[in-house]
């Protein structure tokens, strides 16, 4: 699946980041998970929900 991060912010009760690909449909990370990130993108890990996030990102936009 190909979308594009318009922007970053945290949720109103700022226990998650928000991830928005558009003005409505966002991916929510937990603000507590480990994350990572390098050249290639973002890596998270949460813990508590035992799921991993792997964010690439596409240099031909």
């Amino acid at each position: 699946m190909h979308r594009y991060i318009e922007k970053i912010k945290p949720c109103p009760d700022r226990t998650h980041i928000r991830l928005y690909f558009d003005g409505y449909h966002f991916l929510a990370i937990s603000a507590d998970c480990e994350i990572m990130a390098t050249d290639e993108g973002l890596t998270a890990y949460d813990p508590v929900g035992c799921l991993y996030y792997e964010i690439r990102k596409d240099c031909a936009k």
